[in-house]
């Protein structure tokens, strides 16, 4: 998601317009056949990761379990 743009509810891919809440689940999925997109939603996590903001930096902690 390096080129994803900030949603309200959000982060939207760029590419494909999927739209990802801050825990990874899928929201939406524009442009997909209805009887599709809940399977989709249901197969379909972004990892996310705890982030901290101090004086300006941002820090996330990527561990690996």
């Amino acid at each position: 998601m390096e080129f994803g743009t900030c949603d309200e509810r959000g982060i939207r891919c760029c590419y494909h317009g999927w739209l990802f809440d801050v825990d990874g689940t899928v929201l939406e999925i524009p442009g997909q056949p209805e009887d599709t997109v809940e399977l989709i939603k249901q197969k379909s996590i972004l990892g996310a990761y705890p982030v901290c903001e101090y004086r300006g930096l941002i820090f996330a902690f990527l561990d690996p379990n």
